[in-house]
């Protein structure tokens, strides 16, 4: 995470250290310049009233995703949160993404997870999880999602809602 943010990192100093001190700084401000991605809410109200369960998955330390939800009342809704240090280990390892479907009461192969990172895909597929690139994520003109393997790339949230109503009409 460290070395994503600041580049390489001098062996001397610690990262154990420069690792807290992002941490204190995120949570201090841990909403500043944070918005909910335009169309997110439209994806979950249809999600809600198809009754169709959800949750986040996300590599954040609980106690900061505890700290920012709030700040966004759609999200609140979710079913099952499951954060970076819910277990012992966290994506690309797949037992997260188990774990987010055992709870939500979903068999693992039928879920889709949407992630924004190769590393996301590649945890879908080690859980055998339908994989999506959120093409409105965070990905940098130096990433290549259409290398990463997943399912599909959607553009755009609505982009699911159009693929699960392209899915109850073929049914």
């Amino acid at each position: 995470m460290l070395s994503a943010g600041f580049g390489t990192i001098p062996p001397h100093l610690d990262t154990q250290q420069l690792r807290q001190q992002f941490l204190d700084y995120y949570q201090q401000s841990i909403c500043a310049g944070t918005s909910i991605y335009r169309g997110i809410s439209n994806l979950l109200d249809y999600l809600e009233r198809q009754q169709i369960p959800w949750g986040i998955m996300t590599n954040k330390p609980g106690f900061l995703t505890e700290l920012l939800l709030p700040f966004f009342p759609d999200l609140m809704k979710a079913q099952v949160i499951v954060c970076g240090d819910t277990l012992t280990v966290a994506k690309p390892h797949p037992e997260p993404l188990l774990h987010a479907s055992e709870l939500l009461g979903v068999p693992h192969t039928v879920c889709a997870y949407i992630g924004d990172i190769e590393k996301d895909m590649v945890a879908a597929r080690a859980a055998s999880m339908h994989g999506y690139v959120a093409g409105w994520g965070y990905i940098g003109e130096d990433h290549s999602p259409e290398t990463w393997q997943a399912h599909g790339i959607l553009p755009r949230p609505e982009a699911l809602i159009e693929m699960l109503e392209l899915q109850k009409e073929h049914k």
